[in-house]
């Protein structure tokens, strides 16, 4: 059985961000419960590792923070993330698209957990975005879109496959991003194993693919970001330069350079798209 779950019994320390370059085992007092002069948070009994931070005010109510798996350590940027409040989605959802590269995407089913870095997403606008289905208005499978921030929006496309976006902007704007691609973090033999052995570079470079992979599926909608088994966390990672191109798989819409990807990360979808809108900017 596939051990995703790190389980803590007395104090762990919160070390600073570091560079996953060179990333090795964690420090020697990493996992050990040694106050390296930062902060430490007492648990009272052996659980998930999710830890619950000081925080005041009404959105920060759910706010908490995750300790990476040992095993799957190195591919973190930082032993502890913070998953990121819903306020982080109340904003245009071109800026969310953006800021969304190289956080991370976590679900946990059945006590396992499966995460991966965010390299790919797609903005869809509450105005003049044909693309975009709150453009129809609010229908059933809509709903959620004009709902609150940081909720997740999930549907079955083509009836083939799930797919995830994050809803953005006030209650009833009707705006969300898609989560297009993710670099495999932790879970990864699980991703394997849902996604019936396909290479690794293919296990998440799609939207559809990724819901696959990670375990995503309608259940989920509508399900806040900020806590419970789906959420997305800020490890500290940060992406220096992020592209932009048109976005892709859509027949209308497509003037609007909406898409938003790390460039030169072998996980984003539709390499030959990723190298004509490089081959595009440099001109």
């Amino acid at each position: 059985m596939e051990k995703n779950m790190f389980f803590i019994q007395d104090i762990i320390a919160i070390l600073p961000r570091r560079s996953v370059a060179g990333a090795g085992d964690p420090p020697a007092d990493a996992f050990a419960g040694r106050d390296s002069g930062h902060r430490v948070f007492q648990l009272s009994v052996a659980g998930p590792a999710t830890l619950p931070q000081a925080q005041s005010g009404p959105h920060n109510r759910h706010k908490m923070s995750i300790v990476v798996d040992r095993v799957a350590w190195p591919r973190y940027n930082s032993i502890v993330m913070n998953i990121l409040p819903q306020t982080f989605y109340a904003r245009p959802p071109d800026q969310v698209a953006r800021a969304l590269l190289g956080k991370i995407l976590i679900c946990t089913r059945r006590g396992v957990r499966c995460a991966g870095r965010i390299v790919e997403t797609e903005a869809y606008f509450a105005k003049d975005d044909p693309a975009c289905h709150a453009a129809r208005g609010v229908t059933a499978r809509t709903r959620t879109m004009f709902g609150p921030p940081g909720h997740a929006y999930v549907y079955f496309c083509y009836g083939n496959h799930w797919m995830m976006n994050a809803v953005t902007e006030a209650e009833g704007h009707g705006s969300a991003v898609l989560i297009r691609a993710l670099e495999p973090i932790e879970g990864i033999a699980t991703m394997r194993r849902r996604r019936g052995g396909v290479r690794d570079l293919d296990l998440t470079n799609g939207p559809g693919k990724l819901c696959a992979a990670l375990g995503i599926t309608g259940r989920f909608n509508n399900a806040p970001l900020d806590a419970g088994a789906l959420c997305i966390a800020d490890d500290g990672y940060r992406v220096a330069a992020p592209a932009t191109s048109a976005r892709i798989g859509i027949r209308v819409g497509t003037a609007l350079q909406a898409r938003f990807f790390v460039p030169g990360n072998p996980h984003v979808s539709h390499p030959a798209s990723v190298r004509s809108a490089l081959a595009n900017a440099a001109r």
